[in-house]
């Protein structure tokens, strides 16, 4: 579960917490599971969504029907954004993985719903937002279903994971202490060695 501990370390503390009756909130319980599961698959969402949007933008613009010809910055972000976020999570540094995401996330709300509140500076944060999509608040509301409402849920799904996983580590390792400090050994039998 963590470097920091062995198996033997992780069972002490599981032992120490079931004698004394400790529960809380872990990152393999089944919530967190769950969590992590439904901020996956918003996850997956806006990569696919932003991807398809931004390529969408990169044809009407190679076909002559649009003028904006930043599309090619958003799909280098875009990209650059799925590739960082894979190989966080490949090298396990979940908590980076989660937090980078949360600010994508909170960017894209805030570029996407036009929070920014100047009509122009949406389309040139947005760098691929046609004119077309233009409208409810800045933009329609299909872009709320595409992009806002699945960034909100990421963004609400991952901070309750790393919330669950920095006090899992802090609670782990007030309990290692003191089972170090009780000299909290399990007992070795002659021969066992």
């Amino acid at each position: 579960m963590f470097m920091k501990y062995s198996t033997q370390d992780i069972e002490l503390i599981r032992e120490y917490e079931k004698k004394r009756d400790i529960k809380y909130a872990r990152s393999d319980g089944k919530l967190c599971k769950w969590f992590t599961f439904l901020g996956f698959v918003c996850w997956i969402w806006l990569m696919f969504t932003s991807f398809a949007y931004v390529l969408g933008r990169y044809f009407t613009i190679n076909s002559g029907t649009d003028k904006v010809d930043n599309a090619y910055i958003s799909i280098i972000v875009t990209s650059a954004v799925a590739l960082l976020s894979l190989i966080l999570y490949i090298f396990r540094l979940k908590i980076a993985f989660f937090v980078t995401n949360i600010i994508t996330a909170v960017l894209t709300f805030i570029m996407f719903a036009g929070i920014t509140g100047v009509d122009d500076s949406v389309t040139s944060a947005g760098s691929t937002i046609s004119e077309y999509d233009q409208g409810y608040f800045g933009l329609k509301r299909l872009f709320y279903w595409r992009h806002g409402i699945p960034a909100v849920l990421l963004i609400l799904l991952f901070a309750v994971i790393i919330f669950v996983k920095i006090r899992e580590r802090r609670i782990m390792k007030k309990e290692y202490t003191a089972i170090k400090n009780n000299k909290y050994e399990p007992q070795i039998i002659a021969g066992d060695e």
